[in-house]
C-alpha cells in the first residue's frame, strides 16, 4: 500500500474524491500537506445521491486534524453549485464533517 492509498483511506473519501498529492513540509517534515480533488467536473453528487450542475471551483486550505502525529492540511479546488434559489453554495467536503 502506497502513502496516497493510505491517507485515502485515513480520509474515508467517498468515490468521487481522490488524492493527487502527499508532501512532509516545515523545517523538521512535522507537517502532512495532502491535496485532493472532485474528480468529476460537470455534476456533483450530493449526500443523498442527487446530481447537482457545478459551476465552479474554488481553492481551498483546511486545517484537518493530526494524522499519525503530524499537523495535517488538505488543499483542494472545492465545487460550488448553484442551489434551488440560483445562489452560489460551496459543496461540503468529505472532511468538513468528521
Amino acid at each position: 500500500m502506497n502513502s496516497i492509498e493510505l491517507i485515502r483511506l485515513a480520509l474515508d473519501l467517498p468515490n468521487n474524491w481522490e488524492v493527487k498529492n502527499v508532501k512532509f513540509l516545515g523545517d523538521d517534515s512535522r507537517s502532512l500537506h495532502i491535496t485532493t480533488r472532485y474528480t468529476r467536473k460537470d455534476k456533483f453528487i450530493n449526500e443523498n445521491g442527487s446530481e447537482i450542475e457545478i459551476c465552479n471551483f474554488v481553492d481551498r486550505s483546511f486545517r484537518y486534524k493530526n494524522l499519525f502525529q503530524l499537523t495535517c492540511y488538505i488543499h483542494c479546488s472545492v465545487p460550488q453549485v448553484l442551489d434551488e434559489n440560483d445562489t452560489v453554495k460551496q459543496v461540503k467536503t468529505p472532511w468538513s464533517h468528521q
